[in-house]
Protein backbone atom coordinates (compact mmCIF):
# COMPACT_ATOMS: atom_id res chain seq x y z
CA UNK A 1 0.00 0.00 0.00
CA UNK A 2 1.48 3.68 -0.81
CA UNK A 3 1.63 6.56 1.86
CA UNK A 4 1.12 10.00 1.30
CA UNK A 5 4.47 10.32 -0.11
CA UNK A 6 4.46 7.06 -2.84
CA UNK A 7 6.19 5.13 -0.20
CA UNK A 8 5.36 1.29 -0.15
CA UNK A 9 4.05 0.40 2.69
CA UNK A 10 4.13 -3.56 4.42
CA UNK A 11 3.52 -3.34 7.84
CA UNK A 12 -0.37 -5.02 8.06
CA UNK A 13 -0.47 -2.49 10.86
CA UNK A 14 0.15 0.68 9.12
CA UNK A 15 -2.05 -0.44 5.85
CA UNK A 16 -4.98 -0.96 7.82
CA UNK A 17 -4.18 2.15 9.78
CA UNK A 18 -4.26 4.15 5.99
CA UNK A 19 -7.20 2.58 4.71
CA UNK A 20 -9.31 3.36 7.89
CA UNK A 21 -7.77 6.80 7.37
CA UNK A 22 -9.36 7.08 3.33
CA UNK A 23 -12.09 5.47 4.34
CA UNK A 24 -13.16 8.01 6.94
CA UNK A 25 -12.70 11.15 4.93
CA UNK A 26 -14.86 9.67 2.66
CA UNK A 27 -17.80 9.87 5.03
CA UNK A 28 -19.85 13.84 4.67
CA UNK A 29 -20.42 14.95 8.24
CA UNK A 30 -23.71 17.77 7.19
CA UNK A 31 -25.45 20.33 9.47
CA UNK A 32 -28.81 19.68 9.53
CA UNK A 33 -30.83 22.64 8.73
CA UNK A 34 -34.12 21.43 9.28
CA UNK A 35 -34.73 20.98 5.50
CA UNK A 36 -33.24 18.19 4.34
CA UNK A 37 -35.94 16.00 4.11
CA UNK A 38 -39.39 17.31 2.18
CA UNK A 39 -41.81 17.78 4.54
CA UNK A 40 -44.41 17.96 1.60
CA UNK A 41 -44.29 14.31 1.24
CA UNK A 42 -46.39 13.81 4.02
CA UNK A 43 -48.26 17.19 3.94
CA UNK A 44 -49.03 16.80 0.46
CA UNK A 45 -50.79 13.35 1.10
CA UNK A 46 -53.52 14.52 4.30
CA UNK A 47 -55.19 11.04 4.01
CA UNK A 48 -51.72 9.25 4.55
CA UNK A 49 -51.11 7.11 7.52
CA UNK A 50 -47.96 6.40 10.05
CA UNK A 51 -46.50 3.06 11.09
CA UNK A 52 -47.32 3.50 14.62
CA UNK A 53 -46.58 -0.19 15.23
CA UNK A 54 -44.49 -2.95 13.22
CA UNK A 55 -45.79 -6.63 13.63
CA UNK A 56 -43.17 -9.15 14.42
CA UNK A 57 -44.38 -12.41 14.90
CA UNK A 58 -42.83 -16.24 14.42
CA UNK A 59 -44.17 -16.82 10.80
CA UNK A 60 -42.71 -13.00 10.22
CA UNK A 61 -39.39 -13.65 11.40
CA UNK A 62 -39.57 -17.87 9.97
CA UNK A 63 -40.17 -16.00 6.55
CA UNK A 64 -37.34 -13.41 6.85
CA UNK A 65 -34.69 -16.35 7.77
CA UNK A 66 -35.63 -17.94 4.23
CA UNK A 67 -34.49 -15.10 2.88
CA UNK A 68 -31.01 -15.54 4.27
CA UNK A 69 -27.85 -16.06 1.34
CA UNK A 70 -26.15 -18.62 3.32
CA UNK A 71 -23.12 -17.69 1.39
CA UNK A 72 -22.56 -14.28 3.32
CA UNK A 73 -19.85 -14.53 5.69
CA UNK A 74 -21.27 -13.79 9.55
CA UNK A 75 -20.21 -10.30 11.72
CA UNK A 76 -18.29 -10.25 14.67
CA UNK A 77 -21.02 -12.26 16.68
CA UNK A 78 -20.16 -15.37 14.53
CA UNK A 79 -23.59 -16.25 13.80
CA UNK A 80 -23.42 -17.77 10.55
CA UNK A 81 -26.46 -17.75 8.22
CA UNK A 82 -26.07 -21.70 7.22
CA UNK A 83 -26.58 -22.35 10.73
CA UNK A 84 -29.37 -20.38 11.48
CA UNK A 85 -30.99 -21.41 8.41
CA UNK A 86 -30.96 -24.97 9.39
CA UNK A 87 -31.74 -24.16 12.90
CA UNK A 88 -34.54 -22.22 11.76
CA UNK A 89 -37.67 -23.64 13.66
CA UNK A 90 -36.06 -23.28 17.32
CA UNK A 91 -33.88 -19.55 16.31
CA UNK A 92 -37.25 -18.11 15.35
CA UNK A 93 -38.67 -18.53 18.72
CA UNK A 94 -36.02 -16.61 20.34
CA UNK A 95 -35.52 -14.15 17.62
CA UNK A 96 -39.30 -13.32 17.73
CA UNK A 97 -38.92 -12.84 21.43
CA UNK A 98 -35.60 -10.16 20.92
CA UNK A 99 -37.12 -8.71 18.14
CA UNK A 100 -40.36 -7.36 20.11
CA UNK A 101 -38.22 -6.30 23.01
CA UNK A 102 -36.43 -4.41 21.40
CA UNK A 103 -39.04 -2.48 19.70
CA UNK A 104 -40.82 -2.37 22.68
CA UNK A 105 -38.16 -0.67 24.53
CA UNK A 106 -36.56 1.29 21.02
CA UNK A 107 -32.93 0.13 21.95
CA UNK A 108 -30.84 -1.78 19.84
CA UNK A 109 -28.50 -4.73 21.19
CA UNK A 110 -25.19 -2.75 21.43
CA UNK A 111 -23.14 -6.54 19.20
CA UNK A 112 -25.51 -5.60 16.50
CA UNK A 113 -24.04 -2.29 16.14
CA UNK A 114 -20.40 -3.46 15.74
CA UNK A 115 -19.21 -4.47 12.03
CA UNK A 116 -16.28 -5.98 10.62
CA UNK A 117 -15.15 -3.93 7.91
CA UNK A 118 -13.33 -5.43 4.55
CA UNK A 119 -11.86 -3.59 2.08
CA UNK A 120 -12.69 -4.80 -1.49
CA UNK A 121 -10.76 -3.90 -4.59
CA UNK A 122 -12.60 -2.38 -7.05
CA UNK A 123 -9.60 -1.34 -10.09
CA UNK A 124 -7.12 0.43 -10.56
CA UNK A 125 -3.57 0.35 -8.76
CA UNK A 126 -3.80 -2.50 -6.06
CA UNK A 127 -1.61 -0.16 -3.90
CA UNK A 128 -3.69 2.92 -4.00
CA UNK A 129 -6.40 2.95 -0.70
CA UNK A 130 -8.74 4.95 -3.04
CA UNK A 131 -9.12 1.98 -5.45
CA UNK A 132 -10.61 0.44 -2.27
CA UNK A 133 -14.21 0.19 -0.93
CA UNK A 134 -14.58 -0.59 2.85
CA UNK A 135 -17.55 -3.48 3.33
CA UNK A 136 -19.24 -3.64 6.73
CA UNK A 137 -19.66 -7.26 7.78
CA UNK A 138 -22.61 -6.91 10.48
CA UNK A 139 -24.62 -9.29 12.73
CA UNK A 140 -26.56 -12.05 10.67
CA UNK A 141 -29.64 -11.47 12.82
CA UNK A 142 -29.35 -7.85 13.00
CA UNK A 143 -30.60 -8.47 9.52
CA UNK A 144 -32.73 -10.74 9.52
CA UNK A 145 -34.71 -7.64 11.87
CA UNK A 146 -33.90 -5.36 9.62
CA UNK A 147 -35.55 -7.07 6.57
CA UNK A 148 -38.58 -7.10 8.65
CA UNK A 149 -38.63 -3.05 9.31
CA UNK A 150 -37.92 -2.61 5.74
CA UNK A 151 -40.44 -4.68 4.47
CA UNK A 152 -43.07 -3.25 6.79
CA UNK A 153 -41.92 0.51 5.47
CA UNK A 154 -41.72 -0.54 1.35
CA UNK A 155 -45.56 -1.90 1.55
CA UNK A 156 -46.54 1.07 3.62
CA UNK A 157 -44.22 3.73 1.14
CA UNK A 158 -46.38 1.77 -1.82
CA UNK A 159 -49.02 0.94 -0.34
CA UNK A 160 -49.99 4.90 0.37
CA UNK A 161 -48.40 5.47 -3.36
CA UNK A 162 -45.38 7.97 -1.66
CA UNK A 163 -42.98 6.90 -4.01
CA UNK A 164 -42.74 8.08 -8.11
CA UNK A 165 -43.87 5.24 -10.90
CA UNK A 166 -40.36 6.43 -12.40
CA UNK A 167 -38.14 4.97 -9.23
CA UNK A 168 -37.14 2.01 -10.29
CA UNK A 169 -34.31 1.30 -7.96
CA UNK A 170 -34.75 -1.06 -5.16
CA UNK A 171 -38.16 -1.78 -5.60
CA UNK A 172 -39.86 -4.98 -6.63
CA UNK A 173 -40.39 -5.91 -9.67
CA UNK A 174 -38.69 -3.06 -10.45
CA UNK A 175 -35.35 -3.23 -12.16
CA UNK A 176 -32.76 -1.46 -14.67
CA UNK A 177 -34.28 -3.74 -17.58
CA UNK A 178 -37.86 -1.58 -16.78
CA UNK A 179 -35.87 1.95 -16.27
CA UNK A 180 -34.62 1.35 -19.82
CA UNK A 181 -37.78 0.01 -21.11
CA UNK A 182 -39.58 3.14 -20.01
CA UNK A 183 -37.00 5.49 -21.26
CA UNK A 184 -36.58 3.89 -24.80
CA UNK A 185 -40.46 4.49 -25.01
CA UNK A 186 -40.07 7.96 -24.33
CA UNK A 187 -37.21 7.98 -26.84
CA UNK A 188 -39.67 6.86 -29.08
CA UNK A 189 -42.75 9.09 -28.73
CA UNK A 190 -40.64 11.61 -28.84
CA UNK A 191 -38.97 10.75 -32.33
CA UNK A 192 -42.34 10.17 -33.84
CA UNK A 193 -43.50 13.59 -32.63
CA UNK A 194 -40.36 15.16 -33.97
CA UNK A 195 -39.87 16.46 -30.02
CA UNK A 196 -36.10 17.71 -29.71
CA UNK A 197 -34.69 16.07 -26.62
CA UNK A 198 -31.71 16.38 -24.47
CA UNK A 199 -30.51 14.03 -21.94
CA UNK A 200 -28.48 14.13 -18.72
CA UNK A 201 -26.27 11.23 -17.67
CA UNK A 202 -24.71 11.52 -14.31
CA UNK A 203 -22.00 9.36 -12.23
CA UNK A 204 -21.80 10.05 -8.83
CA UNK A 205 -18.11 8.77 -7.46
CA UNK A 206 -18.53 7.08 -4.23
CA UNK A 207 -22.35 8.62 -4.18
CA UNK A 208 -23.37 5.61 -1.51
CA UNK A 209 -20.56 6.65 1.06
CA UNK A 210 -21.51 10.63 0.67
CA UNK A 211 -25.08 9.87 1.73
CA UNK A 212 -25.85 11.05 5.47
CA UNK A 213 -27.68 7.75 6.13
CA UNK A 214 -28.01 8.94 9.91
CA UNK A 215 -29.94 12.17 9.21
CA UNK A 216 -32.57 10.59 6.50
CA UNK A 217 -33.07 7.46 9.44
CA UNK A 218 -33.82 10.39 12.11
CA UNK A 219 -36.05 12.00 9.74
CA UNK A 220 -38.20 9.17 9.10
CA UNK A 221 -38.78 8.56 12.17
CA UNK A 222 -39.13 11.74 13.39
CA UNK A 223 -42.15 12.09 10.93
CA UNK A 224 -43.61 8.53 12.12
CA UNK A 225 -42.32 6.30 8.98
Amino acid sequence: MEDSNGQLVSNDGSKAKMLNDYFSSVFVNEVDDGNFFDQNIIQNNPECDTINTIDVNRDIVLEAIEKLNVSKAPGPDGMHARVIKECKESFSIVFTLIFKKSLQEGVLPKQWKQANVKALFKKGKRTQCKNYRPVSLTSIVCKIFETIIRDHITEFLEGNNLITNHQHGFRSGHSCTTQLLELMEDFTDFYEMEIPYDCIYLDFAKAFDRVPHQRVLTKLYNLGI
